[in-house]
């Protein structure tokens, strides 16, 4: 009798350890993290020079700005990842080397420059200000002008996005503007390429030049 009560406890015990382990198991599954990769970031993934950052690991956007600048004077390609709730997000960004003399141009680019949460469309009203939230709007605008297009034929040019977020942000912001661009190109595969320039200063901030002065003795008809 004695063992008998013995092997039922056993018994017990198995039998709950087992349903606490399943149940377990269960709960692990139910959490499903879902991937947003961009294009490029898939492109140069094998890539010897590819150098991925962590996002959160910095408290704003300058600290991350100042890592992605010592990897572009080591010639890496810059992956960036980020997790929004159970979301990750995977892109590239590009950032100038300071101690490079040699000056990046972009050419033949659909230029859309974004201060924070606001963007601006070069190829629209250059007066106007939209939020982020706005860029499908934006690239609407951007795919109905021929001059977007490469000459003669329906492929848009790439966009540059010249991205600044000020210090007073902390790393959300950026994120939340990353999620933003990365979002809206990844739903439409047939969306034209794009890059985005990291920089320590905003385009928004440097005034238009003034307008021509008349010179003197000299009539313009």
């Amino acid at each position: 009798m004695f063992m008998k009560n013995w092997l039922c406890i056993i018994v017990l015990v198995f039998l709950i350890c087992g349903c606490g382990l399943g149940t377990d198991k269960k709960s692990k599954l139910a959490i499903v993290t879902t991937e947003i990769t961009s294009n490029d970031y898939l492109d140069n993934f094998n890539k010897a020079n590819f150098k991925i950052i962590e996002i959160d690991s910095f408290k704003n956007f300058s600290a991350l700005l100042n890592e992605m600048k010592k990897l572009s004077c080591s010639k890496k390609i810059i992956g960036l990842n980020f997790k929004d709730n159970d979301t990750v997000f995977k892109l590239t960004g590009l950032a100038n080397c300071p101690t490079n003399d040699q000056i990046n141009c972009y050419f033949r680019r659909n230029v859309l420059i974004v201060k924070n949460d606001s963007l601006k469309n070069i190829s629209g009203d250059l007066s106007k200000l939209v939020h982020i939230k706005n860029l499908d709007s934006e690239i609407l605008k951007i795919k109905a002008k021929d001059h977007n297009y490469y000459y003669n034929t329906d492929t848009l040019k790439p966009a540059l996005i010249h991205l600044h977020i000020q210090d007073n942000y902390p790393i959300a912001k950026t994120k939340e503007v990353l999620k933003q661009i990365v979002t809206r190109f990844k739903k439409d595969t047939t969306l034209f390429n794009y890059n985005i320039l990291f920089e320590d200063f905003s385009h928004l901030d440097i005034p238009a030049p003034p307008p021509p002065t008349e010179l003197k003795g000299v009539h313009i008809n």
